[in-house]
């Protein structure tokens, strides 16, 4: 067979064997030389698909001909972040789903159904840059297990965990826990933890990164603790938890310890780390501590700040609705507690503070 004819047949060949492929097959698609039989590479290419031909003939990945659906779907098929371009609102409910199917979480109407499995799938979707992604969480009971709230990638962006309902008492949920250099925000809730039975926890648990808190409760009582030690807050390592007021005085500020009856070791301890107050501290219910109503040790600050947000004019006060008893105060090991000049009746407790081994109460 000749040189020409044998093209001839290829030619012919290479369209039919294509046209099962669902793709439009013409003589553009398919072309002949007087040397070769060759592909019509642009004939291929679906506009709009991310695809291009260059001059050199080569295919090259163009993403801006990519529309912006596709361009993410292939961003998370190979888990690159999404880089917002606007504050987002992830949406949890009772009666949502965890599992990861199309648009879970960016409306009220699909959900997730745990807050855990919402922070994952923004950690791991999105890069924050300057915006804020708000975690909204509808009324219900989200059950006593630990949140381990991971790191994400920002700029200055943060993660909002808020309760739609200014009641705290109207979301309820597992402690939580931060061990990665990010911040969050949360709001409105009620944190619930589960027993513990050996090690020192707390409610909010913080070694790395922010914890910030706006009007949540930390209910302490009929929590079953072993031969652990339970705080309502507790930073250690380089962590940071501020209790702090929102830039209105509408809305309700502060945390609420609900301590009675409860076998907690205290309400606040700073172990190499620090702890800040803007807004009241209520404690609700008769108590007795293990330990102290704060601790600061190893270096740790606890802080009376200010807030010319909430409660204009004067610094935060620690209001009690029950008896403590128990150790004031103890600030050892260089650790420090700044009330602001308030005295050394500021924190409840039965028994007076103590000072040790460097430790200051300012």
């Amino acid at each position: 067979m000749s040189r020409p004819a044998l093209l001839d047949k290829l030619f012919q060949a290479g369209k039919w064997l294509l046209k099962p492929g669902l793709v439009p097959v013409d003589d553009v698609t398919i072309k002949r030389n007087q040397t070769a039989v060759y592909v019509a590479l642009d004939a291929l290419i679906r506009q709009g698909g991310g695809l291009a031909v260059g001059s050199d003939k080569r295919i090259y990945v163009d993403f801006s001909l990519m529309p912006t659906d596709a361009f993410e779907e292939l961003l998370k098929s190979i888990r690159v972040p999404i880089w917002l371009t606007k504050n987002t609102t992830i949406y949890v409910a009772t009666t949502g789903s965890d599992t990861l199917d199309e648009g879970r979480g960016l409306s009220s109407d699909k959900p997730f159904a745990s807050i855990k499995a919402a922070v994952d799938y923004v950690s791991t979707t999105y890069n924050l840059y300057n915006y804020n992604v708000t975690i909204k969480v509808a009324s219900g009971d989200y059950g006593r297990e630990a949140i381990r709230l991971p790191s994400y990638s920002t700029t200055t962006g943060k993660i909002i965990i808020y309760g739609q309902s200014q009641d705290p008492d109207d979301v309820i949920c597992g402690r939580f826990v931060l061990d990665y250099s990010s911040n969050y925000n949360i709001y409105n809730l009620t944190v619930y933890p589960n027993d513990i039975t050996v090690g020192t926890v707390g409610a909010i648990e913080v070694s790395a990164g922010e914890i910030r808190l706006y009007n949540v409760k930390l209910r302490l009582r009929n929590v079953s603790t072993g031969s652990g030690a339970l705080w309502g807050i507790y930073s250690l390592t380089s962590g940071s938890i501020r209790i702090w007021a929102t830039q209105s005085l509408d809305e309700p500020n502060g945390v609420v310890f609900d301590c009675d009856g409860a076998a907690i070791a205290g309400l606040m301890l700073a172990n190499a780390s620090k702890i800040d107050f803007a807004a009241d501290l209520t404690v609700l219910g008769d108590t007795t501590l293990s330990s102290a109503t704060v601790r600061a040790q190893q270096g740790g600050v606890i802080s009376r700040g200010y807030s010319s947000y909430v409660n204009p004019g004067r610094r935060p006060n620690v209001l009690t609705e029950g008896t403590i008893t128990g150790q004031r105060y103890s600030a050892s090991l260089n650790g420090i507690l700044y009330v602001a000049n308030a005295g050394p009746e500021f924190y409840p407790g039965s028994s007076e503070g103590v000072t040790v081994t460097g430790g200051q109460y300012a």
